[in-house]
């Protein structure tokens, strides 16, 4: 489905398919060059299916922050921001990243620690947007985005959003609170 997305974007919305070429924008899929197998049978339940869905994402995307993180030496993952409407990409990332930060002996997300000689800061971004938005939601969703992603980079801590209860006006002061490093989310 996610394929059909980026050829409708090239189509229908030639400026931003010409930017993601033009930038160069990998288009990851999670299921490309590995062999997803599972017996469906055996998930029994919602969250077996979503341990499993989000352990294929966040394969993808540690694979995806290795290749982008190798381009010079010494360099480590740093500020890994994840926007999806689904708790897969999420889950995935967060998955990711702990195990990046299990890896090198790092035990808190957010906090400069030296292992080795070389200093560690992870921030794990995540930004779950509406599940199956109107075309209403969607326009106000991107919005958003537009106001917030730049926060969002500049932020020096970790955040984990989620705007499926954005309809509470509470829910979207606390969430640019917690974008402008105001509070922790």
């Amino acid at each position: 489905m996610f394929r059909i997305s980026v050829l409708f974007l090239q189509n229908f919305y030639v400026s931003v398919g010409r930017l993601i070429n033009q930038l160069k924008v990998p288009i990851v899929y999670a299921q490309e060059g590995i062999q997803v197998d599972y017996n469906k049978s055996q998930m029994t339940s919602d969250e077996e299916i979503e341990r499993f869905w989000s352990a294929v994402k966040g394969k993808a995307i540690a694979r995806e922050c290795r290749q982008f993180y190798s381009q010079y030496e010494g360099q480590s993952w740093k500020n890994v921001i994840s926007i999806g409407d689904s708790d897969f990409e999420r889950l995935g990332t967060q998955s990711a990243m702990e195990d990046y930060m299990k890896e090198r002996g790092i035990e808190q997300d957010g906090q400069l620690v030296d292992v080795g000689g070389h200093m560690y800061k992870v921030r794990t971004k995540t930004f779950k947007m509406v599940d199956e938005p109107t075309i209403e939601e969607l326009t106000v969703e991107v919005e958003m985005l537009k106001a917030w992603l730049p926060l969002m980079v500049k932020l020096d801590s970790s955040f984990d959003v989620n705007l499926n209860n954005a309809d509470d006006p509470e829910v979207l002061q606390s969430i640019e609170k917690t974008l402008r490093g105001e509070t922790a989310h």
